[in-house]
């Protein structure tokens, strides 16, 4: 009778080796240096391969922080530069909107100094939604003293006059306004005139006689009555002179240019009326 004697397994065999091999390489004798030696420069390759490949792997994850670190301040100079750039920006148009207020209370003083002449400058901040040709939006109102129906320049131009004044804010019917009329006269002939707008961007003037001396290219100034405009305020030129449609030769058509550019309209000065200003002086007089 025979004894089967059992194999034994592979993993079993494994794990003894590597128990062997362990035991031999770390077990303190001169008998096992030189195998311990034999097994470390087998492993050499393998660990130089793996600490290289490792080295590899951090540089790679550091490359890759370093960059992400990178984007996020490019981010942040980025947002930094535009904001600065929007300040710089707001800034300029501040200036040029104080300069522009500036050469146009110049301009018009300049050319009154024998009056006394009172307002307040203004920014456009808005057109009339219904047709912006007709009337604006300035940035002064009650609060500040406007009153309906004061005068407003641009320049020593007419713009128009002020329809509503609310608390900070106001608006302004402009010179092609068909309801704003002002009288003028012409500087060559002194000839007065009503300036009426017509809504397509230019004036007209009502009830001119064939017999008045009105010519293509005069220029039109306001007279100063009726206490709204001051005196020699520029309306507009003359751009043609028609006969009366009717044929009947009762009265000439005359277009009127005028002076004021809608478009071009940033800050104005809201004049305040002779008219005001005596009445209160004579309510002055009665205190």
């Amino acid at each position: 009778m025979r004894l089967k004697v059992p194999r034994p397994s592979k993993r079993a065999c494994l794990i003894l080796l590597l128990l062997a091999t362990f035991f031999l390489v770390l077990r303190p004798s001169p008998i096992f240096k030189p195998m311990k030696m034999f097994f470390v420069s087998i492993l050499a390759p393998v660990q130089a391969h793996i600490f290289s490949a490792g080295s590899k792997i951090s540089m790679f994850l550091g490359d890759v922080a370093d960059r992400r670190d990178l984007a996020e301040e490019n981010r942040r100079l980025r947002e930094r530069v535009e904001k600065l750039e929007a300040a710089l920006s707001s800034e300029v148009d501040r200036r040029h909107a104080l300069q522009e207020e500036l050469n146009s209370l110049n301009i018009f003083l300049s050319r009154h100094e024998d009056e006394e002449i009172k307002g307040v400058p203004a920014h456009v901040i808005g057109w009339d939604s219904a047709d912006w040709r007709s009337s604006i939006i300035i940035d002064r109102g009650a609060k500040d003293g406007v009153e309906k129906n004061q005068p407003v320049l641009w320049h020593d131009f007419a713009v128009g006059m002020v329809e509503d004044a609310w608390g900070t804010t106001s608006r302004v019917k402009l010179l092609t306004d068909p309801q704003c009329r002002i009288m003028a006269r012409s500087v060559r002939s002194r000839a007065k005139c009503i300036v009426e707008g017509t809504a397509d961007g230019r004036c007209r003037l009502k009830y001119v006689f064939d017999s008045a001396d009105i010519k293509k290219n005069d220029v039109l100034t306001t007279t100063g009555e009726h206490g709204i405009f001051p005196r020699h305020v520029l309306v507009g030129t003359v751009m043609s002179v028609e006969p009366s449609d009717s044929g009947v030769g009762l009265f000439k058509k005359v277009i009127v240019q005028p002076r004021m550019a809608p478009g071009e309209l940033e800050s104005v000065f809201v004049v305040e009326r002779l008219s005001a200003r005596v009445r209160r002086g004579a309510e002055g007089k009665r205190k």
